[in-house]
């Protein structure tokens, strides 16, 4: 038999790599997937018994996604040996900002932007003249 694994036992290590999978949704929108780890999103996490507790926050106080970042978080912390139940706490009062992401995150979205940027020089040659151009 082997021996039972206590939530306990738990490392940030291993909350950090499930909760890899869980990406902001605004980031898979944009075409440049960063996890809420990678973001800094989570503000706090305990573990007692079988359950474990998580705090995340969102990155404006407009984000209509955190509840949906919440059940996609509790759905891979449920995967963890020894995590019989998740308890998520949605930090309102944490004001996250730029500087909480990891630098490779940072400098993935940067290297997005400069992509973006390029792409709509080359669309607007593309959609032809302005007004302005075409009423002259």
């Amino acid at each position: 038999q082997s021996p039972v694994t206590l939530v306990a036992d738990l490392t940030w290590t291993d909350v950090e790599r499930v909760l890899g999978r869980v990406h902001d949704p605004c980031s898979l929108a944009a075409g440049s997937p960063v996890s809420i780890t990678d973001l800094g999103l989570v503000t706090g996490w305990s573990a007692d018994g079988g359950t474990l507790r998580l705090s995340i926050a969102a990155t404006g106080p407009g984000c209509t996604f955190l509840g949906k970042i919440a059940d996609a978080a509790r759905a891979e912390l449920l995967t963890l040996p020894g995590v019989r139940e998740v308890q998520i706490d949605l930090d309102t009062e944490f004001v996250w900002d730029p500087g909480r992401m990891n630098p490779a995150a940072r400098a993935a979205l940067a290297r997005r932007r400069i992509v973006l940027a390029g792409e709509t020089i080359p669309y607007a040659r593309r959609t032809g003249p302005t007004v302005s151009e075409s009423s002259s």
